[in-house]
């Protein structure tokens, strides 16, 4: 069952969350969705995946009741949830840019493997 309200920690707790989850996440493909910081409505969400030590954000963007992924520049599958975005990816292989290296010819590809916070569960907090 997927519930987008899994993926999100409270909203009083998430700039803290975020922080914890990154540091926590250590298997490639580890992922979180978070609330957008440009808090548009055509972009509420952000989907950031823990991949070779390094996160990569990706915007979520919403249009006529569908949601993509990216900056909408390269022709783009539309989705009817978030949630079908995170099954499809979780499935097929999700490109990531990194934004600090846009010209190399070389793209990393990964799968989304288990939300961040299952991490989170699975350590001994005291």
């Amino acid at each position: 069952m997927c519930s987008l309200t899994h993926y999100l920690p409270p909203l009083s707790k998430r700039s803290v969350c975020v922080c914890v989850c990154v540091c926590v996440c250590v298997e490639d493909g580890a992922y979180l969705v978070r609330d957008s910081t440009k808090q548009q409505s055509n972009q509420p969400f952000t989907l950031m995946v823990f991949y070779q030590d390094k996160v990569f954000n990706i915007q979520i963007r919403q249009q006529n009741q569908q949601y993509q992924l990216g900056t909408g520049l390269k022709a783009q599958e539309c989705f009817p949830s978030v949630c079908d975005i995170i099954s499809h990816y979780s499935q097929s292989p999700l490109v990531l840019i990194d934004a600090k290296n846009r010209s190399s010819s070389h793209q990393n590809q990964c799968l989304l493997s288990d939300p961040a916070g299952y991490y989170m569960k699975r350590q001994n907090w005291s």
